[in-house]
């Protein structure tokens, strides 16, 4: 089943646990107009803004017996290699390190991959 829904989002921004933002970093964020949230997820801060593409696979990875969750990442970021590309533009994934996860555009990150795992697995990534 396929089902498109319309999204309306406002400017924020959201650290994950490994990003910890000092007063300065705070303010410059809150110059941009955007709401700061701080979450329980991994990673840094992302941005989620008007006009971002967001894609909610949402599935039963117990389904997928051989499947780990590393191997679903590089799927789900070749997939927003995929779609970057049919807008013109040469993404790529980045060969550099495990930790610098989505599709990236001259070295530019083009697309952020978030995950939150509890027994069904909900993927999300965001292009900008």
């Amino acid at each position: 089943m396929l089902m498109q829904l319309t999204v309306f989002s406002f400017a924020v921004f959201t650290t994950g646990l490994r990003m910890k933002l000092d007063a300065e970093e705070i303010t410059r964020l809150e110059c941009t107009g955007a709401e700061i949230v701080h979450t329980d997820r991994g990673g840094l801060t992302t941005f989620h803004g008007p006009g971002q593409l967001v894609v909610y696979p949402v599935l039963h990875l117990t389904k997928f017996h051989k499947l780990a969750l590393r191997s679903y990442v590089e799927a789900l970021e070749s997939v927003a290699v995929h779609i970057v590309r049919m807008f013109g533009l040469p993404a790529k994934k980045s060969v550099d390190s495990v930790s610098h996860t989505g599709a990236w555009v001259n070295d530019k990150k083009i697309c952020a991959i978030g995950m939150y795992s509890v027994r069904a697995t909900i993927k999300r990534f965001v292009i900008s």
